[in-house]
């Protein structure tokens, strides 16, 4: 299975770090990772730094061209990295829509 985006990641590291959606270890890693999200270009590397330290305990895999990638495009007027990871991390638990199932009539 490929990485995918650093959303994608952290998103997996989440599910199997916190299991149950219950538990505030979930929330607060749902809450720096927003953070993350909110991050301008001076806060990110030390917001990227900590999440680093906390998922490389457990040795997830990290994409680093796709990181780079999303890094050279984070001060984008759309947001399109922030969003791109946001997509995938909380929708990395639930069931992925197909383009038949985001249509609204």
């Amino acid at each position: 299975d490929e990485a995918g985006n650093l959303g994608k990641t952290l998103g997996k590291y989440s599910d199997t770090k916190y299991h149950n959606t219950q538990d505030v270890g979930k929330g607060s890693f749902e809450s720096r990772f927003a953070a993350l999200l909110d991050s301008d270009a001076e806060d990110l590397p030390h917001r990227l730094v900590q999440v680093f330290r906390q998922i490389s305990r457990d040795d997830f895999p990290i994409d680093y061209r796709q990181l780079i990638r999303d890094l050279l495009g984070w001060g984008h007027p759309d947001k399109y990295s922030q969003f791109n990871w946001a997509k995938q991390f909380w929708g990395n638990s639930t069931k992925e829509q197909t383009p038949e199932t985001e249509k609204v009539e």
